[in-house]
């Protein structure tokens, strides 16, 4: 349970860590950046690691940012409207507005969606060939990632149609444990990379 629930709160960081981890080159390059975001959003005194109660607190106050209401629990439309509001933020800023000056001009539109299309067909032509064969193209509707009303149900775990608080650090304190692969307390840079090139080898 805690590992859907990380990729959760990854996913509602713009920054899956590990999505769409797949063996094209083009691929591990793109996932290391996705890595280095992760540590970043979690780590608050810039150590370059994440500690568990940096982990906890990071995690405490995502939950409070999904909790729109305020009413202590996490419906399934607000946990579903930060998704969507984090990947629409992320689209604009980090993809379209390339001279961050706060609008986006017609070339950065085109600009972005070239580079979009550029790393799709990448990821896709697993042959490297410069053609996506029939195969090609339904593998990769297979391995894209699955959309946040899929990791929901995963954490709410009595199906009650919202997350608590004692659910939610009862996922995240599962995977905390999963990525602190030493048992130190502290997630390094080294043990995410590893975790993901284990995700990559399944």
């Amino acid at each position: 349970m805690k590992k859907q629930l990380t990729v959760c709160a990854i996913a509602l960081l713009s920054a899956t860590v590990f999505s769409s981890a797949t063996t094209a080159a083009p691929q591990q390059k793109g996932q290391g950046r996705h890595l280095s975001k992760f540590i970043n959003k979690f780590d608050i005194n810039g150590d370059n690691q994440v500690t568990k109660e940096e982990f906890d607190v990071s995690m405490a106050q995502r939950f409070e940012k999904m909790d729109a209401d305020n009413n202590g629990v996490v419906s399934k439309e607000e946990f579903e409207s930060n998704a969507k509001k984090r990947n629409k933020a992320k689209s604009y800023k980090a993809k379209m507005d390339a001279d961050n000056d706060g609008l986006v001009s017609k070339q950065e539109y085109l600009d972005a969606k070239l580079k979009k299309a550029e790393k799709k067909f990448a990821r896709l032509d697993k042959d490297n060939n410069g053609f996506l064969s029939e195969e090609e193209l339904r593998k990769g509707k297979k391995s894209r990632f699955k959309k946040s009303s899929h990791y929901f149900p995963k954490i709410d775990t009595n199906g009650d149609g919202v997350i608590t608080i004692k659910e939610s650090k009862a996922s995240s304190e599962r995977m905390f444990k999963k990525l602190d692969s030493n048992g130190d307390q502290v997630i390094t840079q080294d043990e995410i990379q590893a975790m993901s090139q284990m995700r990559r080898k399944d």
